[in-house]
């Protein structure tokens, strides 16, 4: 399972992130993964967005994402899926 931007425009003054962008969740694997929620965090735990409408996500699929955050310190974005009755989370900085 990976992640990347399909698209992203951001302006980053001094970890100061505003950004506008489409994210992708790839399940690579041939088999089905449980997406469970979506959120983007700046360094401290604040929350600036959040999806939560679980959905199965079959062998090669693309889940994508587009959303947009202003003013958050060093924001990541953070993936969490379950396969086989496991929690899974991926992370993907923003400011970069």
């Amino acid at each position: 399972v990976t992640s990347y931007f399909p698209s992203k425009s951001t302006t980053n003054f001094g970890g100061w992130v505003s950004s506008s962008f489409t994210v992708a969740l790839v399940n690579r694997s041939s088999s089905t993964i449980e997406y469970v929620r979506f959120e983007v965090k700046d360094e401290s735990g604040r929350v600036y967005l959040l999806n939560e409408e679980e959905q199965e996500l079959f062998a090669y699929e693309t889940l994508s994402i587009k959303g947009s955050i202003r003013n958050a310190l060093n924001p990541t974005a953070y993936w969490t899926y379950r396969h086989d009755g496991k929690l899974y989370t991926l992370s993907l900085p923003l400011s970069e």
